[in-house]
């Protein structure tokens, strides 16, 4: 058995490649082999975002546990539940550290491609590679860009400071982009995808007054086109933050969907995957609308009367203006707060100690909620898409 140190000592030349071949044997360095490679640019750029998603993916799990964040009162004093959160984070960092380091070990690889190529006919496209925010490793070098410029068009622009605006800034600037889907008697998705409607997109986003004035400056300048693009992609839930797409979230819309599934006789992949049973996806999706509604109807209330009104709707007391469906949404989200703090539902709903928790976790609830809604308006294969990115 090899000792540690016999470990150690092994080292490995990557400037040198031996190939053998029956019994000939060819030493070629590590620049010569970079020659023969042939790089298919746009399959990389989009296994590069995925991978750099990946990594986002577990970093939100990082910030989002009941460990911190808007739960974070829920583990104090320090109990077994604190204690299970700690290991599971740490977990959770251990793979993203492991994550990150070959996403960094790619890039390295690329930087050395672009380097060392002797070829001057070498088509470059301009790979955007982003550094994922990770504090675990701080080293990381992620800069590679290449010497061609990426056309306007392809550009986006980040629009992740309306991760800021209220609840009911969110709500409104979408059901504008709805508005403007259904006067042209399209699909939300067709309408953020078809060039024949981003200068419309572009005009209405920077009169509306929910959209904050620094990001209208960003988009005062920009081509049409990249308003629509950049508004495409956070409507695809490529930017988490901004509707709270957090795995807390999600796992409460798949546990409403699970029982829309079990309504219906079906498997919650058969609901999510089948194009026959799209409908009954639709109409599910569209259910947390209301939900969204009532939410920002309390949202100017103080957390302890806020968290009163969570208490009637579970406890079914005075509720005559909420629909059925929103109390069953509603009653789930707290059975699922409950059942992951192993707290009561009675506890989270009546002490006071919890009613700031509650009312946050709601309203980060309410914005996913607008996410989710807004996506029943999609067409099925835009729907099939938003669907595979949340939860496969």
């Amino acid at each position: 058995m090899s000792s540690k140190n016999d470990i150690d000592d092994v080292s490995i030349n990557t400037d040198r490649i031996i190939e053998k071949n029956d019994n000939q044997s060819i030493i070629t360095s590590g620049e010569d082999i970079l020659s023969f490679l042939n790089i298919d640019f746009d399959t990389l750029q989009v296994a590069l975002d995925n991978f750099k998603q990946a990594n986002d993916k577990l970093e939100i799990c990082l910030q989002t546990s009941f460990g911190s964040g808007a739960f974070s009162a829920l583990t104090s004093p320090e109990d077994f539940i604190s204690a299970w959160l700690q290991e599971v984070n740490q977990s959770i960092l251990e793979i993203l550290e492991f994550s990150q380091r070959h996403y960094d070990a790619i890039i390295s690889f690329l930087e050395s491609y672009m380097d060392k190529s002797n070829d001057p006919e070498l088509v470059k496209p301009p790979l955007v590679i982003k550094n994922n925010g990770s504090n675990s490793n701080k080293n990381s070098s992620t800069s590679f860009t290449s010497s061609i410029t990426t056309p306007t068009v392809d550009k986006e622009i980040s629009l992740s400071s309306l991760s800021q605006v209220s609840l009911g800034e969110l709500n409104g600037f979408i059901v504008e982009l709805k508005n403007i889907a259904n006067s042209n008697n399209v699909n939300l998705d067709d309408l953020l995808s078809k060039e024949e409607y981003a200068d419309k997109i572009k005009e209405v986003t920077l009169k509306s007054q929910y959209i904050p004035d620094d990001i209208k400056e960003l988009l005062m300048n920009s081509d049409s086109k990249i308003v629509q693009k950049s508004l495409a992609s956070i409507m695809s839930g490529n930017d988490s933050e901004i509707f709270n797409l957090n795995s807390l979230n999600l796992d409460i819309i798949k546990k409403r969907l699970e029982n829309v599934a079990n309504a219906n006789d079906i498997t919650i992949n058969q609901l999510l995957t089948d194009d026959k049973y799209t409908n009954i996806l639709k109409e599910a999706l569209g259910e947390f609308e209301d939900v969204s509604q009532q939410l920002i109807k309390w949202d100017d209330m103080e957390p302890e009367e806020y968290q009163k009104k969570l208490l009637s709707v579970y406890d079914g007391d005075q509720i005559d203006d909420v629909k059925s469906n929103t109390i069953n949404i509603i009653r789930d989200f707290t059975d699922y707060i409950s059942d992951a703090t192993d707290i009561v539902p009675e506890e989270l709903l009546v002490q006071t100690k919890y009613a700031d928790v509650m009312k946050k976790a709601a309203q980060e609830f309410a914005k996913s909620s607008i996410f989710i809604s807004a996506s029943s308006n999609y067409s099925n294969e835009g729907i099939s898409g938003v669907i595979k990115t949340l939860f496969y």
